[in-house]
C-alpha cells in the first residue's frame, strides 16, 4: 500500500488539489454568488495580490501545484492587464528560483521538491538545452515551463542569457493565455470550466 501511495503521491496530491480548490469555489459561489465572492477577494487588496503571486510562484516550484484553475479567479477579481502581471511576476520569480536551486543545489534538489519524474524530464532537457534550443522550448514549451528552467540551472547558461530570452517569451504567453480565457469565460463558462479541470488533469501526466 505504501509503495502504491509513494508511485502516485503527485496525482493524488493533484487530484486533492482539485477537489479542494473546485470545493471552496463552489462553496464561495453558492453562498455568495459570483459578485460578493469576486469583491470577498478584491477586498483583500495588495494582501490577495500577493498571496496570487506567491501561489503562481510555488506552482513553478512545485510540480504537484498548478495555477491554471486560479487564473479565471484572477482575471475575474483583478481585470486582463492585473492578472497578466501578477501571473508574470509569479512566473519570473518562480522560473528563476528554479534557475538558482539547480545551479547551486543540483539534482538532490530538484528530486526532493518535484519528484523522480520531473527530475527525470528535466535531464532529458537538459542535454538539449544550448541557447537555440532553450529559445525554441521557451516558445513552445509553455507546458514545460518549470523543467526547463530547472535544466538551464544545470547547464553552463549564465543569468543574463536565462533571463532575456525567459521574461520577453513568458510575458507574451501570460498575455495569449489571459485573452484566451477571457473570451472563453465570456462565451461559454460551464464548458469552459470543464476544459480548464480537464487540462489540468492531463497536465498531471507530463512526466
Amino acid at each position: 500500500m505504501k509503495s502504491i501511495l509513494g508511485k502516485h503521491h503527485k496525482t493524488i496530491l493533484t487530484i486533492v488539489f482539485v477537489i479542494f480548490t473546485i470545493s471552496i469555489v463552489t462553496y464561495l459561489l453558492q453562498k455568495y454568488g459570483l459578485e460578493k465572492t469576486i469583491e470577498i477577494i478584491q477586498a483583500q487588496g495588495v494582501g490577495g495580490m500577493l498571496v496570487y503571486v506567491v501561489y503562481v510562484s510555488l506552482s513553478v516550484i512545485f510540480s504537484p501545484l498548478n495555477s491554471l484553475l486560479v487564473k479565471p479567479v484572477a482575471l475575474f477579481a483583478y481585470g486582463f492587464w492585473i492578472s497578466v502581471f501578477l501571473a508574470f511576476i509569479g512566473s519570473v520569480i518562480g522560473g528563476t528560483s528554479n534557475y538558482y536551486l539547480a545551479k547551486i543545489f543540483g539534482r538532490p534538489l530538484i528530486r526532493k521538491l518535484a519528484g523522480a519524474g520531473v527530475l527525470k524530464k528535466v535531464d532529458e532537457f537538459t542535454d538539449i538545452v544550448g541557447w537555440k534550443a532553450f529559445l525554441l522550448l521557451r516558445i513552445v514549451g509553455v507546458n514545460y515551463f518549470d523543467y526547463v528552467s530547472y535544466a538551464a540551472g544545470l547547464t553552463k547558461m549564465g543569468f543574463t542569457q536565462f533571463a532575456l530570452i525567459t521574461y520577453p517569451i513568458e510575458f507574451i504567453w501570460k498575455i495569449a493565455v489571459f485573452y484566451i480565457i477571457s473570451r472563453a469565460i465570456t462565451n461559454h463558462t460551464a464548458s469552459f470550466i470543464t476544459l480548464m479541470i480537464f487540462i489540468y488533469l492531463v497536465s498531471i501526466y507530463r512526466s
